[in-house]
């Protein structure tokens, strides 16, 4: 009895030790552990490998969405001309080609997808894929394969074929002095520095630049500047208007922009007469066609560049029946817009209302406008009631004409000119040029 009692003892005690024991979990952890390690070992394997996959994927489909919108895609010799068709084609090509370049074999099973959609001057295209890669560790544990995808665009906002309509105002407040000393000699010579009727080839004798000068040098600037940024044969059509009781061409459209200067830089104010500004846009607006998107030459983008210190009035030349001019008359297409000096030469301002027909030919609109000046001293009763009553609703009108505010620019002596004029021709160019 002892002795069993002592056996039953100690195969009790040894039995607690080997329940106490920590040795023995070590082997088991390591045993439970060990799968886990060798899966994510397996995983991370797989998942660079078909990263490496992806990225080799993606940087084909960047190179073939650009070459579906490559000048090869896009110009057919002559000016670019979008076709979504042409362009899904060639980024299809350039996509089957470079994939099968890549020799991915079969442990990679590549879907691809194409679009092309044309918008106007431009064109998209989207390359798309999806790939499923083999595994090499993870298929161990149920994962065959892993899948990847993505998408490269590309976009060609190749630069715009442009119509662009120069109007600029040549009546006889227009033929001011350009600066200070400059009105200083007409006065000197005859007491006259605005609207001096009739005298403005003595004044050049003496040396005088009047506003029209500085205008038509500003003109002839800005298409040197076109010139200078044009990137396809054509780009650039300068059309070129005087208008003082009714619209006159200047310069029939041309894409000769070396032509288009000489006659910017000749212009020239006609025989001296009121300022009709309603007429010659209304006269502007029926003769022009209706924009288009700048896609190619026979669908040119437009603007509409308008000159001029914003004064009209109701005064017009009076000829007898031979045809022999007699004096002044009230202009008979003379219309209204107040405030409007009541007495005298009825003067009054710009009237915005008068883009708005341009405007509905898709016509981008620009304004700047060459602020009439008021001297010192000034005792003309149509003189003050501009200072006094017109200036600023010019101004504010000449805004509203444009096609948005960073359209309208102002200045009032050569300097402002020259700089305004820039101003606006880097605005032309941005809105004309839609960048990559």
């Amino acid at each position: 009895m002892v002795m069993s009692f002592n056996l039953r003892q100690r195969l009790g005690a040894k039995l607690r030790a080997f329940g106490a024991a920590r040795g023995g979990n070590v082997a088991v952890m390591f045993a439970l552990t060990f799968s886990t390690v060798m899966m994510l070992s397996g995983f991370a394997v797989d998942f660079q490998r078909s990263s490496g996959v992806k990225q080799r994927l993606q940087d084909i489909a960047d190179q073939a969405a650009l070459a579906g919108v490559g000048h090869n895609a896009v110009y057919d010799g002559e000016s670019y001309r979008y076709d979504a068709g042409k362009s899904k084609a060639a980024a299809k090509a350039f996509f089957e080609a470079n994939l099968k370049l890549a020799d991915f074999g079969d442990d990679v099973v590549v879907t691809p997808s194409y679009k092309a959609v044309v918008d106007g001057a431009s064109v998209t295209a989207t390359v798309g894929y999806k790939a499923r890669v083999k595994t090499v560790i993870a298929g161990m544990f149920g994962m065959s394969t892993m899948k990847v995808s993505g998408q490269a665009v590309g976009n060609s906002a190749t630069p715009n074929y442009v119509d662009i309509i120069v109007l600029v105002d040549t009546s006889p407040s227009m033929l001011m002095g350009a600066s200070d000393a400059d009105q200083d000699t007409m006065i000197a010579k005859s007491g006259c520095y605005l609207a001096c009727h009739g005298q403005e080839a003595g004044y050049r004798a003496l040396g005088v630049v009047f506003r029209l000068d500085v205008v038509a040098a500003a003109v002839a600037a800005m298409i040197d500047d076109l010139k200078t940024n044009t990137l396809v044969p054509q780009q650039y059509r300068v059309t070129i208007y005087g208008f003082s009781n009714t619209l006159f061409k200047i310069q029939n459209a041309t894409t000769d922009l070396d032509v288009a200067k000489a006659a910017a830089a000749n212009i020239e104010a006609m025989d001296p007469e009121g300022t009709n500004s309603t007429k010659s846009l209304q006269q502007l607006a029926q003769s022009l066609p209706t924009g288009g998107t700048g896609s190619d030459i026979n669908h040119r983008q437009q603007f509409m560049l308008l000159f001029t210190d914003g004064t009209t009035n109701d005064v017009a030349r009076n000829y007898d029946a031979a045809g022999n001019y007699i004096g002044w008359k009230v202009n008979p297409d003379f219309t209204a817009f107040a405030p409007t000096q009541p007495v005298g030469w009825r003067t009054q301002g710009f009237n915005p209302a008068d883009c708005a027909p341009i405007k509905a030919k898709k016509t981008t609109v620009m304004t700047l406008n060459t602020t009439y000046v008021v001297r010192p001293g000034e005792t003309d009763q149509r003189t003050l009631f501009i200072k006094d009553k017109l200036l600023d609703k010019i101004e504010n009108n000449m805004a509203q004409c444009a096609s948005q505010s960073d359209y309208a620019f102002v200045a009032n002596d050569a300097a402002q000119i020259k700089d305004a004029t820039e101003k606006l021709t880097l605005a032309l160019l941005s809105s004309a040029h839609i960048t990559n």
